[in-house]
């Protein structure tokens, strides 16, 4: 017989707030977890999805804190990003 895996607390953590993250064209946000603490990267076109992800992300169980460090950017800018 094998093993169980066991899946740390801060991967089902990151997941769950992933799975609550918005998405589409112009959201690219990535999720950090260490013993609750959430820290959100990436690029999204416009500060209202850059609090709109960081609410979400507080809302996660488990969820201690929020470092949101995800860029706002306007959507011309992230067209060239994304290029």
């Amino acid at each position: 017989m094998q093993p169980i895996k066991t899946i740390d607390k801060d991967t089902i953590i990151r997941g769950a707030v992933l799975r609550q993250l918005p998405f589409g064209p112009g959201i690219n946000i990535e999720v950090s977890a260490s013993a609750g603490a959430i820290t959100l990267t990436g690029f999204v076109n416009g500060h209202a999805i850059k609090a709109i992800a960081e609410e979400c992300a507080k809302g996660v169980s488990g969820v201690t804190s929020v470092a949101n460090h995800i860029d706002a950017m306007p959507m011309t800018a992230q067209a060239c990003l994304e290029g």
